[in-house]
């Protein structure tokens, strides 16, 4: 084979070879990206479903712990013992005789307690003491 030939046929695959080097570093390129791109939204996804399960369980077990409490008080009990019962309650609504909301005079506060699915409603009366409690569905 003669030199020249010979040199453009070297010359030829040495540029083929470059070619496909610099195609096939594009591809690496391309794919690690797209295999991070993959795993930020698989960590996206992960990390919401693992939020909501901890709300979830979160709920579960404050409904638990207004229930256990909310069976120990009676009406009669002291607003003190209420509290020590359940805890402090989500909402705490002053009762004003003579408002728009119709309610009975000896009615002075009304505690929520509220979880995801339910909610616990106790009226404490003007003398301290718990006069009304009922428990309902949230929805």
């Amino acid at each position: 084979m003669e030199p020249e030939r010979l040199s453009r046929v070297l010359s030829a695959m040495l540029n083929v070879d470059r070619a496909k080097r610099r195609r096939s570093t594009l591809e690496i390129c391309t794919h690690l990206i797209m295999k991070r791109a993959q795993r930020i939204i698989i960590y996206v996804v992960l990390g919401s479903a693992a939020c909501a399960i901890l709300a979830v369980a979160v709920n579960a077990v404050r409904s638990k712990r207004i229930d256990r409490g909310y069976a120990r008080i009676h009406v009669g009990d002291s607003k003190d013992q209420e509290i020590a019962a359940l805890g402090s309650p989500s909402e705490v609504e002053v009762v004003i005789p003579g408002t728009s909301r119709p309610s009975p005079p000896e009615f002075a506060e009304v505690l929520v307690y509220n979880s995801l699915t339910h909610r616990w409603i106790i009226v404490i009366d003007t003398d301290g003491k718990v006069g009304l409690k009922y428990h309902k569905f949230a929805f």
